[in-house]
């Protein structure tokens, strides 16, 4: 039995420890406007919901017609503290369908390639 609870621990906490570096990720999520910040978020409204905001101009006016829309980016984590980071050179966007029988099946995080966080 305890075995079971194990797996369903590692299982459960996988998406806990999916952001560890900075780097180049291709991530799944969606981008939302809260209190005049602009986020990237990722496993929205769960317990392991990450943050990200978008400070340059040119990567907001990139995704500004995908507001509140599930899309895949391949983009730069440049800062990261716990849940909340700091995306900068979003290149590839597009529109994710989300399949309604899989939750959480199209929300993802794949490091491509791993580079030193910025201060």
């Amino acid at each position: 039995m305890s075995r079971f609870y194990f797996i369903i621990l590692i299982l459960i906490s996988k998406q806990l420890f999916a952001v560890q570096s900075c780097g180049t990720y291709q991530l799944t999520g969606k981008y939302l406007i809260k209190d005049n910040n602009f986020f990237y978020v990722v496993y929205e409204k769960s317990n392991s919901e990450l943050n990200f905001a978008i400070l340059k101009k040119e990567d907001r006016e990139k995704i500004s017609s995908f507001i509140d829309k599930e899309t895949e980016i391949k983009t730069d984590i440049i800062k990261l503290d716990g849940t909340n980071g700091t995306l900068e050179n979003i290149e590839e966007i597009k529109l994710v369908v989300p399949d309604p029988l899989m939750f959480n099946s199209s929300k993802r995080i794949n490091l491509l390639t791993k580079k030193t966080c910025r201060s």
